[in-house]
């Protein structure tokens, strides 16, 4: 298993707390009886091995610490679980506002004219397939890079929907042309 680590506080940020919650409660994992004034709700889980772990869910992300906790959370079910962190983020990631898509145009949904076009780009650390609606004249050059095989960018805000990724918000689309 390959070890990476999470550690861009941007990514940590968007996850939320309600999709670690169920996660966990569909891992396996059982939540100590709240408290008034939780900041936190606590899980444990005992693996196979019998090891018992622990982690601690901040409920609001708009705590300082939350992009830490995120990343304790994310190391403990790596150690729980014996899974990488990527595997983990890909089943934790929802959205993430204003990201940069770098890929390549690969399809245009023909049967319809709105500018709906499929790229591939790098998302949670593996090439995946995004939906993009694109206005003019983005979809012109959405287009050209197509024909002419040239890489793009894009910024937007992604979400995960069922198991595709849309990039909602397209902005800044451009060709990303070697000089």
């Amino acid at each position: 298993m390959m070890i990476v680590t999470v550690r861009d506080p941007e990514v940590l940020s968007n996850l939320h707390p309600l999709q670690v919650t169920k996660y966990l409660q569909s891992h396996g994992w059982h939540q100590d009886e709240p408290r008034p004034g939780d900041k936190a709700s606590f899980w444990w889980l005992r693996n196979e091995d019998g090891d018992n772990f622990y982690i601690d869910v901040p409920l609001k992300t708009e705590y300082r610490d939350f992009p830490l906790r995120m990343s304790e959370t994310l190391n403990t079910l790596e150690k729980a679980e014996k899974r990488s962190q990527l595997e983990i983020l890909n089943e934790l990631f929802t959205t993430a506002t204003n990201i940069e898509i770098q890929g390549v145009v690969i399809k245009f949904q023909e049967e319809v004219e709105t500018g709906k076009m499929t790229m591939m780009g790098c998302v949670l650390g593996k090439l995946r397939k995004i939906y993009v609606d694109l206005a003019e004249p983005d979809y012109n050059l959405a287009i050209k890079a197509y024909q002419e095989r040239i890489p793009v960018i894009c910024s937007g805000d992604l979400s995960k929907e069922d198991e595709a990724f849309v990039l909602k918000n397209p902005r800044n689309f451009a060709l990303q042309i070697e000089e």
